[in-house]
Order: structure tokens, then C-alpha cells, then sequence
């Protein structure tokens, strides 16, 4: 049976996304910097990976009238620090990674709204532009299942995909998602290239003013 009463999910989720935002490269942090010093931290050293529990998922939300989709991956599934040091087309950057334990959270919230035993076996259907419908997608222990509704779906249903859709939308949306580089950083290049110059220091005579 599913539960009117109010959820902060997503207040519990904002301060499990604050360690993202904290570990953004180049960014004041006292949780990042040695001690609390506020050190800034130094793009061209890699930093630590942050724990994992070795469960891969990732949850893809799809609208085929006008072909946007997102989707969200775990640290288990893909390293943030290796997605983020690449450079993909912007048709491409619709990936974000979000921590473990946020990530476990929102699939907690989909189980209480009962959204997961709407998923059926198999990867979201391809459909043509145009086509008046929605999909998510969840790949989780091994396994890819999909649930999509159209127009005809029942309307309870589709409230509730759409309930599913928003919640994921909201953690997505307030995750951050540092895509695009100048050039990657030294610990992701070939050892032989040229080693890289450090980011000269604010007030410095490199900087710019």
C-alpha cells in the first residue's frame, strides 16, 4: 500500500550530495583540504576516490517525444573522476555521477512508492521521435529493466511513473557535473607528455586580472 504521508527523502539526500560539491577540483573546502586549512587542492593531483560498496547501478529517465534523456550512474558503476576528466559532445553529456549511498536512497524511495515492481526485464524500447511516451531505465545487480507509459497507461500509473521520474529528476538535478576540461588533468595522461604547469596563484604574476 503506498504511503501519503510526507517523505524528506530529498532533504537527506541534499546533505549526502554535499560530498560531491566538496570535491570538485580546484574548490576551497574544509572537508577537502588537509586538517581544514582551506588549502586549495591542486587539479593535477588526483584526488581520493570516495567509498564505494561495489553494487553498480544506474537509472536512466527517457522522453522519447523530444528525445531528452539523463542519466545517473553510482560510484560503484563509473569513477566520477574519470567521467568528468573527458571530453564528450554536449549531445553526450547527460551523465552524472552521484555517491553510493544517494543513489541507494532514491531506488529506498522508488520501493516505498511500490515504482520498482513496475519494471519489467529488458533494456528501455527504441522509438521514433515524436512517439508520446516516457521510460525509465534501471540497471542494478547484473540486470537491465525498463517501465514505460504512454498515453493510454492508466492514470494511477502514470502518476506514479511520473512521481518515480520527478524524485530522480530532483537528485540529477542537484548533482554537480564538472564535463568539460582545457586539457585532463596530469594524473590522467600518458606519463610521457609534457608535464603540466600549475595553475598560477591568485595575485601571482601569471594570473589574470
Amino acid at each position: 500500500m503506498r504511503s501519503s504521508r510526507p517523505v524528506p527523502v530529498f532533504a537527506c539526500l541534499a546533505l549526502l550530495c554535499v560530498g560531491v560539491a566538496c570535491g570538485s577540483p580546484g574548490a576551497k573546502s574544509e572537508a577537502a583540504s588537509p586538517a581544514g586549512s582551506g588549502e586549495t587542492l591542486d587539479w593535477n593531483v588526483r584526488p581520493a576516490k570516495r567509498a564505494t560498496t561495489g553494487k553498480p547501478a544506474r537509472i536512466k529517465y527517457l522522453e522519447y517525444a523530444n528525445g531528452n534523456l539523463v542519466e545517473l550512474v553510482n560510484d560503484s558503476h563509473t569513477d566520477a573522476l574519470d567521467a568528468y576528466s573527458q571530453r564528450v559532445a554536449p549531445s553526450q553529456a547527460y551523465t552524472k555521477v552521484q555517491t553510493d549511498a544517494a543513489v541507494e536512497a532514491l531506488l529506498e524511495r522508488f520501493e516505498e512508492l511500490e515504482g520498482l515492481r513496475k519494471f519489467q526485464a529488458g533494456a528501455a524500447p527504441v522509438y521514433p521521435l515524436k512517439t508520446r511516451a516516457k521510460g525509465l531505465e534501471l540497471e542494478q545487480a547484473g540486470s537491465t529493466r525498463s517501465w514505460v507509459i504512454f498515453e493510454a497507461t492508466p492514470k494511477a500509473e502514470r502518476e506514479l511513473f511520473l512521481q518515480c521520474a520527478q524524485d530522480l529528476m530532483a537528485l540529477y538535478n542537484m548533482t554537480p557535473a564538472y564535463r568539460a576540461v582545457d586539457q585532463a588533468p596530469a594524473w590522467s595522461r600518458d606519463p610521457n607528455d609534457a608535464p603540466t604547469r600549475p595553475p598560477p596563484k591568485p595575485g601571482g604574476s601569471g594570473s589574470r586580472q
